[in-house]
Formats: structure tokens, sequence, C-alpha cells
């Protein structure tokens, strides 16, 4: 690997993309009502009518037409399609910092903290999850725009993640008072409490943590 870039998609199919699809039985074309060319490039990921499809590398040499790499299964008219929320483009070189903030920039992301190393010509980099809590399944890689003669990069779990033991979230309302009552809980136990602040733009980070024992 000598150059180029990547990019990573958290695996949640909630972005949803203008307009709508029609594909037909037996092919592997999508004919979408909006121009998509903006929104995806080959190697990306899409949802439609409940299966995944990779992005083909002759996509979009019409702006109406979307190339995928399996063959669609049954005619489908008018179906919503949908993509995973994507960084911008990664350097295949990234610091650690780069990579942050190019996962950070993606809501779904949350907070992250990543560590690198070198590994003989290239690096590898260990991505924490600080506010996504539970385990979040492998992210979507897309290594299109790497370059070199033989360019690999992967991505792989070092370790499940796991919520806290009793652990519990409540969502306050932005137009209500910002106060929160949590019932049930057991008495003479220390609970601890942090509080973050999230919009379409992301989270904060988060509050220092309070202590509380209930009687």
């Amino acid at each position: 690997m000598i150059g180029g870039t990547f990019t990573l998609a958290y695996p949640d199919f909630n972005i949803r993309l203008p307009g709508v699809v029609d594909g037909v039985d037996s092919t592997s074309v999508f004919s979408p009502t909006h121009d998509l060319t903006s929104f995806l490039e080959a190697g990306d990921k899409i949802l439609v009518g409940g299966v995944i499809y990779t992005v083909q590398e002759n996509t979009f040499l019409k702006s109406r037409t979307i190339h995928v790499d399996s063959v669609i299964s049954g005619s489908v008219s008018k179906e919503p399609i949908f993509t995973l929320p994507k960084t911008n483009p990664i350097p295949w070189d990234a610091t650690e910092s780069e990579l942050r903030v190019a996962l950070e920039n993606v809501p779904a992301f949350g907070q992250i903290d990543v560590d690198r190393t070198s590994v003989g010509v290239g690096y590898s980099w260990s991505v924490t999850f600080l506010t996504v809590i539970g385990d979040v399944e492998t992210l979507y890689l897309n290594p299109r725009h790497l370059l070199g003669p033989d360019p690999n990069i992967l991505v792989s779990e070092r370790r499940k993640g796991t919520p806290p033991d009793s652990y519990r979230a409540i969502q306050v309302s932005a137009i209500s008072t910002p106060s929160a009552v949590v019932n049930d809980l057991e008495t003479g136990v220390a609970w601890h409490f942090r509080v973050l602040a999230s919009n379409d733009h992301g989270d904060s980070i988060y509050s220092n943590i309070g202590v509380a024992v209930p009687a």
C-alpha cells in the first residue's frame, strides 16, 4: 500500500436516500428516481427491500442506474433505498487524531478513542467506542481508493462491547424541564450517573460522574 484513502461506515442502515428504486427480477440493476451519484460510490452498501447489496464499479455510467453485486430476486417497485452512515475519505496513513475526527464527524459513531501502531510498512488502528453502549457490529470498510500493487486493509473485532450491570438510559426531551426521575433503584447500593447532550450533529462529551445511594 502506498497511498490513497478508505471509508468506514457504521453498521446501521438508517440513512434513507432520496426517491425510490425499481428493479427487474433476475437482473442486478436498480433504477432510482433520483440521481444518487453524490451519495454512493462503488463498494458502498445499500439496503433495498430488506436485502443488502454492494454497489459495483460500473454504477453511474448513467446517472439513473445502480449496478449491484448480486441478482435481484423478484421484481422491485418503488422501494425506498437505505445506506449506512459513512465517513469522509480517510488517508491510508491517518494519525490517531485524523481517524478519530473522521469517525466522530459521523454522529452515529458517538465519541471515539483511537490508538495507532506501526505494522510493517502500514498501520493498525484500535477503535474504542466511548458513548455507544453495548456491542457494535463490525464496521463496513470501503477500500476502493487505496493505491498500490496489492493494497490490503481489514476490519476485525477485538473485544465485544457489553453494557454495565444494571445499565439504564433515559432520554429527556429538549423542550421539557431538563430533569429525570429514575425509579426502582436498589437501596443501599451506589448508583453512578452521567449525562450527555445529543443532536443531529452528534454527542457532547459526558458530564462528570455523579454518585447517589438511595436510602
